[in-house]
Protein backbone atom coordinates (compact mmCIF):
# COMPACT_ATOMS: atom_id res chain seq x y z
CA UNK A 1 0.00 0.00 0.00
CA UNK A 2 2.97 2.32 0.51
CA UNK A 3 3.77 3.02 -3.10
CA UNK A 4 3.23 5.54 -5.86
CA UNK A 5 1.89 3.08 -8.44
CA UNK A 6 -1.40 4.95 -8.72
CA UNK A 7 -2.82 8.21 -7.44
CA UNK A 8 -4.74 6.74 -4.49
CA UNK A 9 -1.78 4.72 -3.22
CA UNK A 10 0.43 7.80 -3.50
CA UNK A 11 -2.09 9.83 -1.50
CA UNK A 12 -2.17 7.17 1.22
CA UNK A 13 1.63 7.12 1.33
CA UNK A 14 1.85 10.90 1.58
CA UNK A 15 -0.86 10.93 4.26
CA UNK A 16 1.27 8.52 6.28
CA UNK A 17 4.21 10.88 5.87
CA UNK A 18 1.94 13.78 6.89
CA UNK A 19 0.96 12.15 10.17
CA UNK A 20 4.62 11.19 10.77
CA UNK A 21 3.80 7.50 10.68
CA UNK A 22 7.25 5.84 10.35
CA UNK A 23 8.32 7.94 7.38
CA UNK A 24 11.85 6.60 7.75
CA UNK A 25 10.58 3.03 7.35
CA UNK A 26 8.70 4.06 4.20
CA UNK A 27 11.87 5.73 2.89
CA UNK A 28 13.89 2.58 3.51
CA UNK A 29 11.44 0.59 1.39
CA UNK A 30 12.10 2.97 -1.50
CA UNK A 31 15.85 2.54 -1.05
CA UNK A 32 15.40 -1.12 -1.93
CA UNK A 33 13.14 -0.40 -4.91
CA UNK A 34 14.43 -0.61 -8.47
CA UNK A 35 13.61 2.93 -9.51
CA UNK A 36 14.89 6.12 -7.86
CA UNK A 37 16.63 4.14 -5.17
CA UNK A 38 19.59 6.42 -4.53
CA UNK A 39 19.74 7.82 -0.96
CA UNK A 40 20.33 11.33 -2.34
CA UNK A 41 16.92 11.13 -4.01
CA UNK A 42 14.86 9.21 -1.45
CA UNK A 43 15.83 10.84 1.82
CA UNK A 44 15.62 14.49 0.68
CA UNK A 45 12.20 13.76 -0.86
CA UNK A 46 10.73 12.26 2.31
CA UNK A 47 12.43 14.75 4.64
CA UNK A 48 11.24 17.63 2.47
CA UNK A 49 7.73 16.21 2.28
CA UNK A 50 7.70 15.73 6.04
CA UNK A 51 8.95 19.25 6.76
CA UNK A 52 6.57 20.85 4.27
CA UNK A 53 3.50 18.91 5.32
CA UNK A 54 4.03 19.17 9.06
CA UNK A 55 5.47 22.69 9.21
CA UNK A 56 3.36 24.37 6.56
CA UNK A 57 0.20 22.43 5.77
CA UNK A 58 -0.76 21.52 9.32
CA UNK A 59 -0.15 25.10 10.49
CA UNK A 60 -2.30 26.50 7.69
CA UNK A 61 -5.04 23.99 8.46
CA UNK A 62 -4.92 24.82 12.17
CA UNK A 63 -4.97 28.56 11.45
CA UNK A 64 -8.00 28.10 9.21
CA UNK A 65 -9.98 26.28 11.90
CA UNK A 66 -8.95 28.69 14.66
CA UNK A 67 -9.85 31.66 12.45
CA UNK A 68 -13.24 30.16 11.62
CA UNK A 69 -13.88 29.51 15.31
CA UNK A 70 -12.94 33.07 16.30
CA UNK A 71 -15.15 34.60 13.61
CA UNK A 72 -18.09 32.39 14.60
CA UNK A 73 -17.59 33.20 18.28
CA UNK A 74 -17.36 36.94 17.60
CA UNK A 75 -20.52 36.81 15.49
CA UNK A 76 -22.42 35.04 18.26
CA UNK A 77 -21.16 37.49 20.91
CA UNK A 78 -22.10 40.55 18.84
CA UNK A 79 -25.55 39.14 18.07
CA UNK A 80 -26.12 38.47 21.80
CA UNK A 81 -25.12 42.04 22.66
CA UNK A 82 -27.40 43.46 19.97
CA UNK A 83 -30.41 41.76 21.51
Amino acid sequence: LNNFDDYLSGMVTMFQVLVVNDWHAIAEVYLHANRCSHPLVVYPFFIGANLFSVSVLLNVLTAFFVGAFVVTRLDSVTSERAQ
